[in-house]
């Protein structure tokens, strides 16, 4: 039977290719949407696990020029089990205005000299800070694009004035995945970064604002944490803390992305149901053409099992063809995205065989009301009326 539904279907291969064409598209677009919020969400993860999920952020603000500012000295008073690391850093914005007359914002950056990692800093040109550089800093290598298209040519070893303070640039470090990073750290592709103590020392109005704390799993963090945001406030009595959990964040990540992907399948699987109508429509018609063929068949003695195979099998391999053509037309398109939005490459195998068995099942949904109509035809009346 498998045999010569496909003969129906290389015959008739004009109506062939429009029914193929709404489970093609449909198909298509079910792969590729299922496939992006995928991505998104691998993303998504990814980045997180580049922090480590157990990671809190604590933002310190200091409600005047009088305030009680923390140091270094204090902040690594507080590393103590449970808490596995703290860093400190500091950070700054600048409305800076170019030779030109532009305006461009731009992010000081202070970090303890060996936590380049929890910042993804990979050097494009010269080298990362180490220990005892002190007005040596380090720029973001789209922020030196940016300044060099304005006529303010940075580079490593030249020197940069900021803030009536002049900085000398030994790297330059390449362009960040934007992002959480944006939401800690500013503008991560606008930054200029230096070593915490010397932007303590030669930055104006710069102060640890920031603290990124690890602490050990398994353990009730925000009892740590609110222990942790005490002994701050008595280190300094004005300030004010509040905390960002990455533990609630990954959460709340994963119940966004996982909606988020429910919702591109299902807009996915609404394409291919009106491919299968289209299927049930043309599959109706191919019963009203072929009913002497029917009829003949039921004469001599063909069973109303054998004529809902026959119809069956037409419409799955009719909805098989779309869904293998839908998949190959949604992988190009998967890499087209990837490459605008800067993402990687990624098939995800689930999408993939879902795509193949999805327009198995819509073929079986949708052609089985034809084949049924088809098996309960009167072979007499079906010869007579052709």
């Amino acid at each position: 039977m498998i045999g010569y539904a496909y003969k129906q279907i290389k015959l008739h291969w004009v109506r062939t290719i429009l029914a193929v064409l709404g489970v093609l598209i449909g198909t298509c677009a079910f792969v590729v949407l299922s496939n992006i919020g995928l991505i998104f969400k691998f993303k998504m993860e990814e980045e997180l696990n580049t922090f480590g999920k157990n990671i809190h952020i604590i933002n310190i603000l200091y409600p005047s020029e009088h305030a009680s500012y923390l140091s270094i000295n204090q902040i690594k008073m507080l590393i103590k089990p449970p808490v596995k690391r703290i860093i400190p850093i500091s950070t700054k914005s600048y409305s800076y205005e170019t030779i030109t007359g532009e305006k461009m914002n731009l992010n000081i950056l202070g970090i303890p000299f060996n936590k380049e990692k929890p910042f993804n800093l990979e050097v494009s040109d010269g080298r990362l800070i180490i220990p005892n550089d002190e007005l040596n800093v380090t720029f973001s290598q789209k922020l030196v694009d940016d300044l060099n298209d304005q006529n303010e040519p940075v580079q490593v070893g030249f020197d940069f004035l900021l803030d009536h303070q002049v900085l000398h640039v030994v790297g330059t470090h390449k362009k960040q995945s934007e992002g959480i990073r944006t939401l800690l750290f500013g503008d991560v592709n606008h930054q200029i970064v230096m070593n915490l103590e010397s932007a303590l020392k030669f930055i104006p109005d710069v102060h640890i604002d920031r603290l990124i704390i690890e602490l050990n799993d398994d353990i009730d963090y925000k009892t740590t944490l609110a222990s942790i945001k005490k002994t701050l406030g008595d280190l300094s009595p004005n300030s004010d803390c509040f905390i960002q959990s990455f533990s609630d964040f990954f959460q709340a990540t994963n119940r966004i992305t996982s909606q988020f992907n429910l919702f591109l399948s299902l807009v996915g699987s609404i394409a291919l149901i009106i491919g299968g109508v289209g299927i049930m429509n043309i599959m109706l018609v191919v019963v009203m053409e072929r009913q002497t063929e029917i009829g003949l068949r039921m004469a001599l003695g063909a069973t109303r099992n054998q004529i809902i195979k026959l119809f069956l099998f037409e419409s799955i391999l009719t909805c098989l063809l779309g869904g293998i053509l839908g998949i190959i037309l949604a992988l190009p398109i998967i890499i087209i995205f990837s490459q605008f939005s800067q993402s990687p490459i990624m098939f995800f195998p689930q999408t993939l065989l879902t795509g193949f068995i999805i327009p198995i099942a819509i073929g079986l949904f949708f052609g089985l009301f034809p084949a049924i109509k088809a098996s309960r035809l009167d072979p007499i009346k079906a010869l007579h009326d052709n």
